[in-house]
């Protein structure tokens, strides 16, 4: 069997006695019928029958353990390929939950920056320019300088935010890099 398998050629033997590549010999066992179970060219193991009886098998059994050696390769490469489609499946499903979680957290995030931040500054420029509008011109010069220090401010940080919101390294090397 180990021979099958690592040559990737059927056996059959009329008497193992006889044959130096059958190195386990039970003395009852007589004769052997080995095939290789392949995916391809690939051997992954072998299908091996044995008898009590000298000669027990002819050209019509290595066909039929072939057929079914064929038929279990076949079978066993598939739940290898249904093995390797769940753990994909399982992975791209891990990947999703983790997507959305950074996706929520980051959502939270910029929810706060705008109320924390930015929500303040605009009440801030909002107040300084009711001040502005109040004072007598020359008064109220200062506070429009103020007011434009703040929409400066404000264009920045909305500039920033609206970088992290969608990060020119998206959009210049695509996502799974980025990430």
């Amino acid at each position: 069997t180990r021979w099958v398998a690592e040559h990737g050629e059927p056996i059959r033997t009329g008497d193992v006695r006889g044959d130096p590549r059958y190195l386990e010999a039970d003395p009852a066992i007589r004769s052997e019928l080995a095939v290789p179970l392949k995916i391809g060219e690939r051997v992954i193991g072998a299908l091996n029958v044995e008898s009590f009886v000298a000669d027990a098998f002819n050209e019509h059994d290595q066909r039929l353990l072939t057929t079914v050696a064929n038929v279990a390769a076949v079978s066993i490469h598939n739940a290898q390929l249904l093995q390797e489609t769940n753990l994909s499946r399982d992975r791209l499903a891990e990947l999703s939950r983790r997507l959305v979680e950074a996706h929520e957290q980051e959502s939270r995030a910029i929810g706060r920056e705008l109320h924390d931040q930015i929500g303040q500054m605009l009440t801030a420029l909002k107040l300084t320019l009711e001040i502005a509008l109040h004072l007598p011109p020359p008064l109220a010069a200062p506070k429009i300088a103020q007011a434009q220090d703040l929409v400066s401010e404000l264009l920045g940080r909305v500039s920033a935010l609206s970088l992290r919101l969608r990060p020119p390294m998206l959009d210049d090397l695509g996502l799974v890099p980025a990430l």
